[in-house]
C-alpha cells in the first residue's frame, strides 16, 4: 500500500524549501571547513565556514522575501508588489554577495579558493534542494470550490 503525500500551499512549499535550504548551507559549512582544513589548515577552515554562512545569509533573505511576497500576493492585482519585493529581494542578495566578497577578498585570515568554492557549491546545493522540494510537493493548482 502506498501511502500519498499530502497536498501543499505553495507557502508550505517554500517553507519546506528554505528548511532545507539551511540544512544544505550547514552541510556546506562543516563540508567545506573539513576540507579548508587540509587546504589552509585554520584559514581555509574559517574561510569554509564563512562562505557556508555568506549561502545561509543569501537564503534567508530569499526566504524573507518569499514570505512577505506571499502574504501580498492574493491575485492578480497585486501581481506589480509581488515583482517588486522580489526583485528587490535579489538586488539585495547581489549588494550583499560583492560586499562580502570584496571585503572578505582583502583578509590575511581568509583563504579565496576556499570561501569561492564554499560559496558556489553551497548555492548550487540550495538550488537543487529547492528543485527537488518543489518537484517532490503536491500543490493545489486551483483553489477549492472553484
Amino acid at each position: 500500500m502506498t501511502r500519498s503525500r499530502p497536498i501543499l500551499t505553495p507557502a508550505q512549499v517554500m517553507q519546506r524549501a528554505m528548511r532545507w535550504d539551511f540544512v544544505a548551507a550547514a552541510v556546506v559549512a562543516v563540508g567545506a571547513a573539513v576540507i579548508g582544513w587540509f587546504v589552509a589548515a585554520w584559514t581555509g577552515a574559517l574561510s569554509g565556514l564563512i562562505g557556508g554562512a555568506i549561502v545561509a545569509a543569501l537564503t534567508a533573505i530569499t526566504a524573507t522575501a518569499v514570505r512577505i511576497s506571499g502574504r501580498r500576493a492574493s491575485g492578480p492585482e497585486n501581481a506589480i508588489p509581488f515583482i517588486v519585493v522580489i526583485t528587490t529581494s535579489w538586488l539585495l542578495k547581489l549588494i550583499v554577495f560583492v560586499g562580502l566578497v570584496l571585503t572578505l577578498s582583502h583578509q590575511s585570515w581568509v583563504q579565496p579558493t576556499v570561501l569561492f568554492l564554499a560559496i558556489i557549491v553551497g548555492i548550487v546545493a540550495s538550488l537543487m534542494v529547492e528543485i527537488l522540494v518543489i518537484v517532490r510537493s503536491r500543490v493545489l493548482y486551483v483553489p477549492d470550490g472553484e
